[in-house]
């Protein structure tokens, strides 16, 4: 199977943290996921990169049909899990069911799940 760069995913995870943390206090874990699965449900752009999700689930706040994409890749999960450590104070995504796309190279992938790296949150996340 071709490999596909997936490094862009932590950035675009990262500038819209920052979007959605700047200037505000800590947080629940739960408010946190409620506030961000609310970003990604209005689509946003971050530089060159675009994150949206068809819809989610209110109680858990699990979101479906996302999809990430730039000029150079896009990938789709069936679902993704919004992962707040409050120990840590990151952020995470678990991506379930995965496809992508390379544009420059036509590589493609198909992964049961992937998980981002753990982006630190500004204002940290309160137990």
């Amino acid at each position: 199977m071709a490999k596909l760069n997936l490094s862009w995913i932590a950035l675009v995870i990262c500038a819209s943290v920052l979007l959605t943390s700047c200037g505000d206090s800590a947080r629940t874990a739960e408010q946190f996921k409620r506030d961000y699965a609310l970003k990604i449900l209005e689509g946003f752009s971050v530089g060159y990169y675009d994150i949206r999700a068809e819809r989610a689930d209110p109680n858990s706040y699990v979101l479906y049909d996302l999809s990430l994409q730039s000029g150079e890749a896009l990938i789709h999960a069936d679902s993704a899990h919004i992962i707040v450590d409050a120990r840590d104070n990151t952020i995470a995504l678990k991506l379930i069911g995965v496809t992508g796309a390379d544009a420059k190279s036509g590589a493609l992938i198909e992964l049961h799940d992937l998980r981002t790296d753990g982006v630190k949150i500004a204002g940290g996340v309160r137990d």
